[in-house]
């Protein structure tokens, strides 16, 4: 029974006739959506499991998507229509992360935020550095007590920043989730509807922007690469451009215009990502890769 199944879906394999242009189609959508492989490597070497899956699950869906709408064919017995909602969601994803990682200090469950991350910073001579003391053994009773109210001085300031941080990785991840729920939430209930596409990407990224700009702790306010914000805006420009142009199917020879828009949207994203300075914690500092 199995292999009369697999004979088949191989038959009908055959009886697809697809032309050239069809085929220039599809290797286009799938050589331009490879332009968010960056990300998603610079995801994974800054240890963000959340931005790989959704990042690599825009570029899924999307490849997908295109390849069904161009070949008319299902795979995995979805068609395009099915593809194409799967794909508006992981791009409203997609830009909820991009204000997340942007307005938020840090991402959710970094190592270098945990429990114990005070201690061992302190235990680092880099903090002793710092305050513009050397360590040595033979310091007198007076000075050996300078070093200690300035280490009790530094390990307070680094334990009040560490629960800074952990507080705001734990409000990046309830929030992620919650956008989530509301994304399905608005997709489900009408996907082709503009309002329900940009209300989930709106509502959640307009609550961490102004939160980021009047209820954040100036002490732990994301700063950024300028040359990498410019970067990304002009990429973005002309993304926008290209994407505008494409919405005319008919005049869009081998889905060029829209392919640009994968391109110069993928490098925006990136740069964006990229702008985003290390934190620096008396002498520590989690680098941006």
């Amino acid at each position: 029974m199995s292999l009369e199944i697999i004979t088949q879906y191989l038959n009908s394999l055959h009886s697809y006739h697809f032309t050239t242009e069809q085929y220039l189609e599809v290797l286009i959508v799938v050589f331009t959506n490879a332009f968010i492989l960056p990300l998603i490597i610079f995801c994974i070497r800054n240890k963000l499991p959340h931005g790989v899956i959704i990042g690599f699950g825009t570029f899924l869906t999307s490849t997908l998507y295109h390849t069904c709408e161009t070949l008319r064919i299902k795979i995995f017995d979805m068609d395009a229509g099915k593809y194409h909602r799967l794909d508006n969601v992981f791009i409203i994803l997609s830009v909820q992360q991009l204000f997340y990682f942007l307005c938020f200090p840090v991402p959710p469950n970094q190592f270098a935020w945990r429990e114990n991350w005070v201690d061992s910073v302190t235990s680092n001579n880099s903090i002793i550095a710092a305050i513009g003391l050397e360590k040595e053994d033979d310091y007198e009773e007076g000075n050996n007590n300078v070093i200690k109210k300035e280490n009790r001085l530094i390990r307070q300031q680094l334990e009040r920043k560490r629960q800074l941080l952990y507080r705001e990785s734990v409000y990046y991840e309830y929030l992620q989730w919650s956008a989530l729920l509301f994304t399905l939430l608005c997709q489900e209930k009408a996907p082709w509807v503009e309002f329900y596409t940009f209300l989930p990407i709106i509502v959640p990224s307009l609550i961490v922007l102004l939160r980021r700009i009047f209820l954040l702790e100036k002490e732990i306010c994301p700063s950024f690469k300028r040359s990498h914000l410019i970067l990304g805006v002009i990429f973005l420009i002309i993304g926008f451009i290209c994407f505008w142009k494409g919405l005319d199917d008919d005049n869009d020879y081998l889905r060029i215009w829209h392919g640009c828009w994968h391109v110069f949207g993928g490098l925006a994203f990136y740069s964006f990502f990229k702008s985003k300075k290390e934190i620096i914690v008396l002498g520590e500092e989690k680098k941006v890769k």
